[in-house]
């Protein structure tokens, strides 16, 4: 009798570790879902809004009386082009702090050409994070 009590215990305790082992696995499963389902998130909206710029720097076809189809780059067309490099200039990885001191540098012009309440929080935060990379370069 305490030989069969001592063998269920054990296999109590191999089918616990084992539910344990499971759940530890299934639970890493989960967190690498959660990740790709943030990964592709970020990518997605990525894509979108390089998308939505492109398609707004897209010159604006005009048709002729004569018939003909003649591309005009409107000052909107131009100003949503140039946002747009300045957009793929941020998210660029990889690059020398020269490269992204210079990016928030024209960013920050960019953004200083209106003069709203989120406009001067880009600001402050371009300031901010050309403060610390510049730290960073002195201390590293």
């Amino acid at each position: 009798a305490a030989a069969e009590a001592a063998a269920s215990r054990g296999e109590e305790f191999d089918q616990q570790t084992a539910l344990q082992l499971l759940l530890a696995k299934e639970t890493r499963l989960l967190q690498t879902l959660d990740k790709l389902r943030v990964n592709a998130k970020h990518e997605n909206k990525a894509r979108h809004t390089d998308k939505a710029l492109g398609n707004m720097s897209q010159p604006k076809t005009w048709t002729l009386s004569n018939g003909k189809k003649v591309l005009v780059h409107t000052p909107t067309t131009v100003r949503a082009a140039e946002l747009q490099q300045l957009y793929r200039g941020l998210t660029l990885p990889n690059l020398t702090l020269d490269e992204r001191l210079d990016v928030l540098l024209h960013v920050k012009w960019a953004v200083k050409e209106c003069d709203t309440a989120s406009t001067r929080e880009i600001v402050e935060l371009i300031d901010r994070e050309a403060d610390l990379l510049n730290r960073w370069a002195v201390e590293g």
